[in-house]
């Protein structure tokens, strides 16, 4: 954090003119570590299906695990709510 912070302000006083997000403050091997090593996406998923549909496929797969803290398998604010009436069950 210390050097990133020193680089920072080595790039604010070449360059004081410059945009901050054009300014470059992480070492070259960290900034590497952040956007390539943290950032793989090499999961083999089903490219043909939408983001909800994997979702309630992953539901189906595990359908007893909970997401909420409560024992009721709604969270607080669905409970809430009300069902809307005529809407496909999914």
């Amino acid at each position: 954090m210390q050097r990133a912070l020193e680089q920072l302000v080595d790039a604010l006083e070449q360059a004081p003119d410059r945009p901050v997000r054009e300014l470059d403050i992480l070492p070259a091997e960290e900034r590497s570590y952040l956007l390539e090593e943290l950032n793989r996406t090499e999961a083999d998923y089903p490219s043909d299906l939408c983001v909800h549909a994997l979702f309630e496929a992953q539901v189906r797969r595990v359908p007893t695990r909970s997401h909420w803290s409560s024992k009721s398998s709604r969270s607080p604010m669905a409970r809430s709510m009300p069902m809307p009436t005529g809407w496909p069950i999914i």
